[in-house]
């Protein structure tokens, strides 16, 4: 709650970062992206920090649709700590994600593939921290995210970063097979 008299300006400074960022790309210009992840790593921590408090600030900004961009970005450290601040979201306030699930999560369910470990890692926390919130909300999308989860809790070798792995229900490898 001390921060709470500096999260306006911080928020706002935030969002100008990736905003104009973003904006310098769009027009082919090279952008330097770490101003953007720096952005929505502050942001995400002001949102485990504040709390519900947060959704003052994300109300009536434009975060919804620039978190979108970040989550399509072509950079995964980008893609990275955008999922951190969807599942911070999901977490904390889903008020304000619900109006963008049903773009969101077709996105995160994209992201399910072990090739960049740290953007799977924060996709499926973020779809986890979703479906906790939101329940039955989750059923249209259900069945595309096991189709991507179910190879990933099967794969049992030395290729596949544990901690991927880390959230597994069992700890001997038992084979989850998808309903037809």
């Amino acid at each position: 709650m001390g921060f709470q008299p500096y999260a306006q300006p911080v928020f706002t400074r935030c969002m100008s970062l990736m905003h104009s960022t973003l904006a310098t790309e769009a027009r082919g210009e090279e952008g330097d992206k770490e101003f953007v992840v720096c952005s929505l790593d502050l942001i995400s921590g002001m949102t485990e920090g504040m709390n519900g408090s947060i959704e003052q600030l994300i109300s009536g900004s434009q975060l919804p649709q620039v978190l979108y961009q970040c989550m399509c970005d072509p950079q995964a450290d980008v893609r990275q700590s955008a999922y951190a601040l969807v599942g911070d979201l999901a977490k904390n306030c889903i008020g304000t994600l619900r109006p963008a699930l049903a773009q969101y999560l077709p996105v995160l369910c994209e992201q399910l593939a072990p090739e960049f470990v740290s953007v799977c890692n924060n996709a499926s926390w973020a779809i986890g921290e979703i479906a906790v919130k939101v329940g039955a909300e989750m059923q249209p999308y259900a069945e595309a995210i096991l189709q991507r989860l179910i190879p990933i809790v099967n794969r049992h070798n030395e290729s596949l970063n544990k901690s991927l792995l880390e959230n597994e229900p069992y700890p001997t490898p038992y084979t989850l097979h998808p309903t037809p």
